[in-house]
């Protein structure tokens, strides 16, 4: 789970899964479907931030990969 959505300079990544994590990584795509961000996220903070100031207004794909597997991809709105 992202939030907040709408975002302007950060976002929180709340990791909810039963599996154990080795790792898990924020990736942001724009409407073409290229990586604009990537981000490593902390496993033992169930909430992260992610720094997105650097991203221009627009709609954008997010999906977290955990273990290597993507979750499914979900709309990102950055105001």
């Amino acid at each position: 789970e992202l939030f907040p959505n709408p975002a302007s300079n950060k976002v929180f990544v709340n990791v909810n899964t039963t599996q154990s994590i080795a790792s898990s990584v924020l990736v942001i795509r724009n409407m073409l479907g290229e990586v604009v961000k990537t981000s490593e996220l902390n496993v033992a903070n169930s909430k992260d931030a992610v720094n997105i100031e650097n991203l221009n207004a627009g709609i954008y794909f997010y999906n977290v990969l955990i273990n290597g597997k993507a979750t499914e991809a979900k709309r990102l709105v950055i105001k």
